[in-house]
């Protein structure tokens, strides 16, 4: 049966730096492994010698890779200057932080440079007929759940906090017919818009299953 060890951190520090013993010095006294003494050094969160040196010897301007100490500086991002950014961001990068970075994004993604461009079809307004009513209806015709991959209202609520969205199948904002309405959720309305097509098939499909 292994023989189990228990020694306090005065011991320890005791004979580790007043009486200036190695940590295999400490497991020959006790009858241990040397790997029981260092782990023991962890648990009491003890620095070791060699490692206070190596601290004191090869740190900041004493490491032979110093250069001006630019990781203890703070750099901040130079649009909005609130933000902080890593060294190398600073120096090598956009000089920008994650925020501003998107923002900037999103302008060159805009209109016509967006590779999802549909030639402005997303700025055209629904009909009249297309309010919440009508839209609670198509919910309560598809059981509170998205068409596509099953998702119920009430977790969406939670995950979302809004109702499932209702989607126009032909991507015509005028046409409200309930023929063409389709309950979806958040991320699965989103997926409709690539490949258009393709959802577009599916779901008169699905409608078509519906209806028939």
């Amino acid at each position: 049966m292994k023989k189990k060890f228990s020694i306090s951190k005065k011991y320890l520090l005791n004979h580790y730096f007043i009486k200036n013993k190695s940590a295999q010095d400490i497991a020959n006294i006790l009858g241990c492994s040397c790997s029981t003494i260092y782990k023991a050094f962890s648990d009491y969160n003890i620095v070791s010698k060699s490692m206070r040196y190596y601290k004191h010897k090869f740190c900041g301007k004493l490491s032979s890779k110093y250069k001006d100490g630019r990781c203890l500086k703070k750099y901040y991002c130079k649009k909005c200057k609130t933000n902080k950014i890593c060294y190398e961001n600073y120096l090598y990068g956009s000089k920008l932080c994650k925020k501003c970075r998107g923002k900037i994004h999103s302008k060159l993604m805009k209109g016509k440079r967006n590779p999802n461009w549909t030639g402005g079809l997303n700025k055209n307004k629904y009909g009249n007929g297309f309010n919440n009513t009508l839209k609670n209806s198509i919910r309560n015709r598809d059981n509170s759940e998205c068409q596509c991959c099953g998702l119920k209202q009430i977790i969406h609520i939670k995950k979302y906090t809004t109702k499932l969205d209702v989607h126009h199948i032909d991507y015509d904002k005028q046409n409200s017919a309930k023929t063409n309405l389709i309950s979806l959720c958040k991320q699965c309305h989103i997926d409709s818009n690539f490949n258009r097509d393709y959802w577009y098939a599916f779901y008169t499909y699905l409608m078509e299953g519906k209806n028939g």
